[in-house]
């Protein structure tokens, strides 16, 4: 492994993306050397720390040592849901029915974007949100 001045690793044009175990087994290296882990390494690990919550099985998964079951994980965001589920009351609030505000929505992404019926549980999870939000006690 050599390590570039700003905390890299070089990488061969032709060679493919560490698995979980090669990263983990760097980062040990970079540990036992009492090394800082490179940025890019410690970001990885921080992150699958925090999302797994607690949740063993999901740490592994994130770590790329253990492969998901069923369905794959949504690629949107939270901030994603809201983004789109405000957009689509924007244009019933303008005037539009719900389906076809969706339908704009939908029109608008060219393909690149959620389902109608992610679209449709987003705007309703916005809706829920804001007027728990907006509540008057």
């Amino acid at each position: 492994m050599s390590k570039l001045p700003f905390g890299g690793f070089e990488l061969e044009s032709d060679s493919e993306p560490d698995s979980g175990w090669k990263r983990l087994e760097t980062v040990a290296e970079y540990l036992e050397d009492a090394e800082v882990v490179p940025p890019l390494l410690a970001h990885w690990l921080g992150r699958a720390i925090q999302r797994s919550g607690g949740d063993a099985a999901e740490f592994l998964r994130l770590l790329e040592l253990k492969s998901r079951r069923g369905r794959p994980r949504s690629i949107f965001t939270e901030q994603d849901e809201f983004k789109y589920g405000a957009k689509v009351v924007e244009l019933e609030e303008d005037g539009l029915s719900p389906e076809a505000a969706i339908s704009a929505v939908l029109d608008g992404l060219y393909g690149e974007g959620p389902s109608r019926s992610q679209l449709q549980k987003w705007r309703n999870k916005y809706r829920r949100d804001m007027e728990e939000v907006y509540a008057i006690k």
